[in-house]
């Protein structure tokens, strides 16, 4: 785990790589992923896993555009969702006033831990960052 924090580490100068963006969005990403966590019925530390995942994330990268910091953001809480919990949460689409819906797809699919390791976390980000 101390190895991952010196390759993944936290940058308190998180907005200076990413010009477009200020901090009042990183909170209201947050609140907006807090309330999707509530709605959700999330464990309080799979939200604080998914804070840790997207700074992470944005402290490894440059530029992030501010159309891809929700998905960025929701693509975070999934990951910890499935990764605390052991099970994925429902599939859904956010749309960017605010609302959810719910979809169909992976819900209540079970980690295969002892098989197939899950992907790194950041992995994933950055495949999702890529698709924009």
């Amino acid at each position: 785990m101390l190895h991952k924090d010196r390759i993944y580490p936290r940058d308190k100068n998180l907005f200076q790589k990413h010009p477009e963006l200020q901090q009042s969005m990183r909170a209201i990403l947050l609140d907006w992923l807090m309330e999707v966590s509530e709605v959700y019925k999330l464990h309080r530390e799979t939200f604080y896993l998914a804070q840790d995942f997207f700074d992470r994330f944005m402290a490894i990268q440059e530029n992030v555009v501010k159309s891809s910091l929700q998905l960025i953001g929701i693509t975070s809480l999934f990951i910890a969702a499935k990764l605390e919990v052991g099970t994925a949460v429902p599939l859904f689409q956010a749309s960017l006033n605010g609302g959810l819906q719910s979809g169909s797809g992976l819900s209540q699919c079970p980690i295969r831990r002892r098989s197939i390791p899950p992907p790194p976390p950041l992995l994933l980000l950055a495949v999702a960052s890529l698709q924009r």
